[in-house]
């Protein structure tokens, strides 16, 4: 093992996690309990720093509902802890229990489900996984490293409500109701249900207003930072008539948004279209 070794993985471009793996490894394993150079030691940081940012890569990740029981998982590269792996193409039913399936117990209506991708070392094998747990889904059987990479929601019906990911962005393919018939004239907290996970870190959503009386008249929604309350989204109504908003985006800090209407006679909808998923 030699300084030169490490110094040219870390200053490439792309660094290879195995061989990354390989060389950390033979450090510890000459290190025996002794002290070694301290320039190698220095250098074997940086190799594992540029590790960590490795095992973070994805491109071209797409997961999206196939049908009411399956997810579909493709992407031309994902790294799953130490491995990197290419042209993923996995379907997951929700039907069915192990590896591309739950991780444990039976299909649950009303249910929000965390999409895992999973590896086997020994038959290097990867595999989709569906669990209820966002941190510790219970692994099938020869399955050792995993990797959180998505999010989906199975309906009262115990059907999967439409959605597409591509890498971070997750869209929902209808709008999920976060607030109907608002009228609050002073700010005011919602919490987001199903439709932003408590894990995403920027919400998208959309507003309808309509007026009843009151004419050019706002409302508006936005987040609750240290201090005060950020505006982010507004629109405005005219008598009588209902109006929609672009999407807008916020931060999800605290699980709320907050919303305020500039009259009593309006009445504001919030929906959610989508989120920022943490790869």
């Amino acid at each position: 093992m030699t300084l030169a070794a490490l110094t040219s993985i870390n200053n490439s471009d792309d660094g290879d996690a195995a061989a990354l793996m390989t060389l950390l490894n033979q450090i510890r394993d000459a290190m025996n309990g002794e002290m070694i150079d301290a320039d190698i030691k220095a250098t074997a940081a940086i190799a594992q720093s540029k590790l960590a940012l490795t095992n973070r890569e994805v491109l071209n990740l797409i997961i999206k509902r196939a049908s009411a029981s399956t997810v579909d998982i493709d992407a031309d590269m994902l790294a799953i802890e130490t491995l990197r792996h290419a042209t993923i193409n996995l379907t997951v039913d929700i039907t069915t229990s192990g590896a591309n399936g739950l991780d444990a117990g039976s299909e649950a209506g009303t249910t929000a489900y965390y999409v895992w991708a999973i590896h086997n070392s020994t038959t290097d094998t990867v595999a989709g996984l569906l669990s209820t747990s966002a941190t510790s889904p219970t692994m099938p059987a020869g399955y050792d490293s995993k990797r959180l990479i998505g999010y989906c929601y199975n309906d009262a019906s115990s059907n999967l409500v439409d959605f597409y990911q591509f890498n971070d962005d997750f869209f929902w393919g209808v709008q999920i109701t976060e607030l109907t018939n608002g009228s609050a004239t002073s700010w005011t907290s919602v919490a987001h249900g199903y439709g932003v996970p408590s894990i995403a870190k920027i919400a998208f959503l959309g507003m309808r207003a309509s007026s009843d009386g009151e004419a050019n008249t706002s409302a508006n929604i936005g987040w609750k930072t240290a201090v005060a309350f950020a505006f982010v989204g507004a629109v405005q109504t005219a008598t009588a008539v209902s109006e929609d908003s672009n999407s807008v985006a916020m931060p999800n800090i605290d699980g709320n948004f907050y919303y305020l209407c500039g009259d009593a006679d309006i009445n504001l909808d919030v929906y959610a279209r989508g989120f920022k998923f943490p790869l």
